[in-house]
């Protein structure tokens, strides 16, 4: 799931609620996404699930070796499904064109 749409699923529509959640999210994402890769090599992908406490605290639970889809289907995010199928077919076309894999934006689109 992308890191906004779950910092809103977790605290609803506040904005500023979001972002406080958002940006820890992301950044825990990128580093433990990296050091798996330096422990394990380039996994392509990965599914990180993460818990969020009463106090805010955001707790890392475990890494899947793929990330689960299907939640997009129950959320009706069609066009989050679509994309969470996109991604790895555009990460290996990255990936056969010789591109190295550090060399991947860390923007969404």
């Amino acid at each position: 799931m992308p890191v906004g749409l779950l910092a809103e699923a977790v605290v609803g529509g506040d904005p500023i609620r979001i972002r406080a959640v958002e940006e820890p999210l992301q950044w825990l994402s990128l580093a433990i996404a990296r050091r798996l890769g330096q422990v394990a090599g380039d996994m392509g992908e990965v599914g990180l699930d993460f818990g969020l406490d009463s106090g805010g605290r955001i707790w890392f639970i475990e890494q899947n070796a793929q990330p689960g889809r299907a939640v997009f289907e129950h959320l009706r995010r069609s066009d989050l499904s679509a994309l969470a199928h996109l991604r790895p077919v555009q990460y290996a076309r990255f990936l056969a064109a010789g591109k190295q894999p550090g060399a991947v934006s860390t923007q969404s689109t």
